[in-house]
């Protein structure tokens, strides 16, 4: 968060720095991280987020292309994208 913060204040204002921070993501890195629990905690975290489901490859990378072509006034922000699981716990 800091680093982001730093490179736009520095950067600024040719270029826009923005991080993302994905929550819970569907996927084989998940799936080898829990194990055979995999099914039974995506379906937990899922219940317990506001969108009711986890976070896929797609939704990080559409958040990715909107800050860099829809958000050109935007620089120094961390986007968690969780489904509202962060902000609801």
């Amino acid at each position: 968060a800091n680093l982001t913060r730093t490179f736009a204040a520095e950067l600024g204002p040719k270029i826009r720095v923005n991080a993302v921070a994905p929550g819970w993501i569907e996927g084989e890195w998940m799936e080898r991280t829990l194990g055979d629990n995999y099914e039974g905690l995506m379906a937990r975290r899922a219940r317990y987020t506001p969108l009711r489901r986890v976070a896929t490859v797609e939704d990080v990378a559409e958040t990715m292309v909107n800050l860099v072509v829809s958000n050109r006034f935007v620089t120094g922000e961390i986007v968690i994208i969780d489904g509202g699981f962060a902000s609801s716990t």
